[in-house]
């Protein structure tokens, strides 16, 4: 549907049909771009119901139209290059590629796809300018040479009038054609389709997203005419495709084929500006930084003040080296020309180094440069998150408040506010929020995030007289062994410790800084086969994946072995089980090298084959407690080697440049929790006791394991 202006100023809804039934026969109409709206979109029930496919079908030879709704700045850059290469010479699929391509290299790598074009000349041609048709009507040869300056015939007039009156309606109809009301988008809704405007090819109509099919792009070129424009113009197409093939690689992760397909476009051009920097992105995915420099690296040479060079740089700098000084150097750079959605990227890392480097007050202005852009309820916990580095909680106070506003029924903010107000020990603002987020969460929300909002009501709400809490009157290293399952936990008095590394550390694990936490106690060892054999007969745990879990040979070889193949959420429910939880990242370090920043759990010696299972000398697990050499200040045994270990905390690689003082708990949110320790196959600089490795919560293999921590003393 369409709005048209009557006569009388009011609007007037109309169909495609209805358009092109008032076109088909303006034979001089030979394109429509229809550049605002999903005019390509189709109905499940009827594949031609689009208005694009409405005009090809009432004979306009080709249309241009969005499958899905684009932007304003999109639009405008879409027209102008489209327009520009038609004048240039291209035909309109090649003008079309070309559009699209300078969408893609402006850092729209979404709405480059949007455009779809039908085309209804089966030779491909829209313009013939050696034979036009004549001004006084449809079908008439052009006028001999006696017949110019001739007046026109009475029987000509009508014509001559019907064409005015079509100039008259055009120009309404082309400004109409650009606007879509909402009426529209909310009829259209009702019949949105799952299939693709391709799905819809006739032997009439051919549709086409951003390339014709063979059979529509053979143009009957003259034989005077040289073929050297339309294989380049084939080689811009292709070479967009695989543009756009190697980026949808990466976005999925592959980054072999992405760099693949990126090293074919390179050994075809090497000043591809586009393929370097979409190289050096696959690259970083390999984790190969070097190389990802040097590809960002040429491409600077060729293209110095090219915006996305310089996001992609500032980017690797930040990312990759930790060289924050070059990231902001380059970030800032790119913000001089960069689009718009460009420019709402680069605010966001270069807030983050700003907040790396301390400088709180500039990474509060990009956020709020986002938030000016797009003021979402996340942007809003992204500033809190800074303020509350910052130390000014009432601002962050306001800003988590700011994101439940905006959206009052979404459970995880109250999460976020909650876990704030934890923090403070505001427990009764904690208590109402936690169980704001048990009320209104996800029906897929973490099982992990439910267990610690049910516990924090559980604990804040009744008295606590089952279990002594821990005092600085205990020695630290003490030792005391749970009823539950057995282990034995160790005790790590409250204080201040130095978390991270500024010398050896790698740019996740800078800065060093002071980390104040509360008393705790922490298994001695992993959690073994045995103790969480006891879980699973309780039908509190589901089984490990192990293949040979259970078996009688397993538990021969392997019953006081660390419990492995378990995910996250397993080893959380392992860990309310016992009344305790995963530790937090902190606790763990604090745990692992005490208050003098020790390199591994035994000091600052180098690792020996006595004081841990790592580097596949054993090539496989070892029964828990095997290397009483590497016990940590505190008696824990096996913090380096043997399994890497599940801790609490989401993964960031900038946490530390915004991590609280006292008791920090990590992120709001993320992709992957932190495991640390290394496992029995990690290399050197894995065994640290600063080092951090993540993983995705569903993820298990035979080197993760987990221990757990308890607030209160075990019974």
């Amino acid at each position: 549907m369409l709005l048209f202006e009557a006569d009388d100023g009011r609007s007037r809804l109309v169909s495609g049909n209805y358009l092109g039934t008032l076109l088909h026969d303006h034979q001089s109409l030979r394109l429509a771009l229809l550049n605002a709206c999903d005019g390509a979109r189709t109905a499940q029930s009827d594949p031609f119901a689009g208005v694009a496919q409405q005009l090809v079908r009432q004979g306009i030879p080709a249309v241009i139209a969005m499958q899905n709704e684009i932007t304003d700045d999109a639009a405008i850059r879409l027209a102008h290059e489209f327009y520009d290469a038609l004048i240039a010479g291209y035909p309109v699929d090649g003008a079309l590629a070309e559009a699209r391509k300078a969408l893609f290299a402006a850092g729209n790598d979404i709405e480059w796809g949007t455009p779809v074009l039908y085309l209804r000349a089966t030779d491909g041609r829209l313009f013939d300018l050696t034979n036009q048709p004549s001004a006084s009507g449809r079908g008439e040869p052009p006028p001999t040479t006696e017949d110019k300056g001739a007046p026109p015939a009475t029987g000509a007039a009508q014509p001559v009038r019907r064409g005015r009156q079509l100039r008259r309606i055009f120009p309404v109809a082309a400004v109409l054609l650009l606007i879509v009301g909402a009426l529209s988008l909310w009829l259209w809704n009702e019949y949105r389709a799952s299939v693709s405007p391709a799905a819809a090819i006739t032997p009439e109509t051919t549709a086409v997203e951003g390339v014709q099919s063979p059979a529509a792009t053979t143009p009957a070129t003259p034989s005077s005419q040289p073929a050297t424009p339309i294989t380049s113009i084939s080689q811009s197409v292709t070479r967009t495709i695989m543009l756009a093939d190697a980026s949808g690689a990466v976005d999925m992760g592959d980054a072999a084929t992405g760099r693949r397909i990126y090293e074919e476009l390179l050994a075809a051009n090497s000043q591809d500006v586009e393929a370097l920097v979409g190289l050096s992105r696959a690259l970083r995915m390999e984790r190969n930084n070097a190389e990802a420099l040097r590809a960002l690296s040429n491409a600077y040479a060729l293209a110095p003040n090219n915006p996305a060079v310089n996001y992609a740089l500032g980017v690797l700098y930040f990312e990759g080296f930790g060289d924050n000084q070059l990231a902001i150097e380059h970030l800032t750079r790119a913000l001089e020309a960069a689009p718009p959605a460009l420019q709402y990227d680069t605010y966001y890392y270069r807030s983050m180094v700003y907040a790396a480097e301390g400088e709180y007050a500039r990474a509060i202005e990009d956020i709020d440069e986002r938030i000016t852009r797009n003021a979402t309820s996340d942007e809003y916990v992204r500033r809190a998150q800074v303020y509350q580095a910052w130390g000014d909680d009432e601002a962050a106070a306001r800003d988590f408040s700011a994101a439940i506003d905006r959206t009052p029924n979404a459970g995880k903010y109250y999460l976020y506010r909650a876990d704030f107000f934890a923090q403070l020990d505001r427990v009764e603002d904690a208590l109402s929020d936690y169980d704001s987020f048990l009320r209104l969460r996800d029906p897929d929300e973490s099982q992990s995030e439910i267990n610690r909002a049910e516990s924090y009501i559980r604990l804040h709400s009744a008295k606590q007289t089952t279990m002594p809490t821990p005092t600085e009157s205990i020695t630290a290293g003490a030792v005391l062994t749970s009823s539950i399952d057995g282990a034995r936990y160790v005790y790590v008095p409250a204080g201040v410790f130095l978390m991270g590394s500024d010398e050896e550390g790698g740019f996740d694990e800078k800065p060093q800084h002071e980390v104040d936490l509360d008393a705790f106690w922490i298994m001695q060892t992993e959690v073994t086969n045995e103790q969480y054999e006891k879980c699973v007969i309780a039908d509190a745990c589901s089984p490990p994946s192990h293949p040979d879990w259970g078996t009688d040979e397993f538990w021969a070889a392997y019953d006081l072995h660390p419990v492995t193949y378990v995910t996250w959420d397993q080893a959380a429910a392992y860990a309310e089980w016992v009344g305790g939880r995963l530790p937090t990242e902190a606790e763990w370090e604090k745990a692992a090298r005490g208050r003098n920043s020790r390199r591994y759990p035994w000091g600052d010696k180098p690792p020996t084959e006595d004081r841990l299972n790592f580097d596949n000398y054993v090539g496989d697990t070892q029964p828990v407690g095997s290397y009483p050499d590497g016990a940590s200040p505190y008696g824990a045994l096996d913090m380096a080697g043997n399994v890497w270990e599940w801790t609490s905390d989401w993964y960031a690689n900038d946490y530390y440049a915004i991590s609280p003082r006292e008791n920090p708990t990590g992120p709001l949110d993320g992709e992957d929790r932190v495991l640390r320790g290394g496992g029995y196959d990690s290399a050197l600089y894995e065994v640290t006791a600063f080092y951090r490795g993540g993983a995705a919560v569903t993820d298990q293999n035979s080197a993760y394991g987990f221990r757990v921590v308890r607030t209160t003393a075990p019974d």
